[in-house]
């Protein structure tokens, strides 16, 4: 397996974005259908806000991942997190992951909070396998038309 070359997405990529994110979700334990598929445009002024970044997990030229997170002083929000399933258990969810962490820390960063579906046991697994820990269950987290709300586990990491 090629080692993954990690690269920072900006506004002009949010296509490559929303299509790694759709596949990443699809059928992934009912992710997509709880509104987790941004599309291009919210992407793109998602990517212009104070704070706001990505990166994208490129393997051979192609993406193979991203991540989006969000930093305010101190602290930092992991907002979505991708891998395609072809790519998965490869260690590309981990890259990512470790460099939003070196550069979180770099930055001063000292906490990374998340929130991940109750239901979706396997990325719950890799977040703790990562050094998350649980703070608290958010109610009625997720919620999509058609479908029962999905709480949510909110985890930190100290960075």
């Amino acid at each position: 397996m090629n080692a993954p070359e990690i690269e920072i997405a900006t506004a002009f990529d949010p296509a490559v974005v929303s299509a790694l994110m759709a596949e990443a979700f699809a059928g992934d334990d009912g992710a997509s259908a709880r509104g987790e598929v941004w599309d291009e445009r919210s992407l793109a002024r998602l990517l212009l806000l104070p704070g706001v970044f990505g990166l994208v997990s490129m393997v051979s030229g192609e993406p193979v991942g991203y991540l989006l997170a969000r930093q305010a002083a101190d602290e930092a929000n992991l907002l979505s997190l991708g891998v395609r399933e072809a790519q998965r258990r490869c260690g590309r969810g981990r890259a990512l992951l470790d460099d939003l962490c070196r550069r979180m820390r770099e930055a001063g960063v000292r906490h990374l909070y998340l929130e991940v579906g109750v239901d979706n046991q396997p990325a719950r697994a890799f977040y703790e396998a990562q050094g998350f820990r649980r703070t608290g269950i958010g109610r009625d987290y997720y919620r999509a038309e058609g479908s029962e709300p999905v709480d949510a586990l909110l985890m930190v990491c100290d960075l």
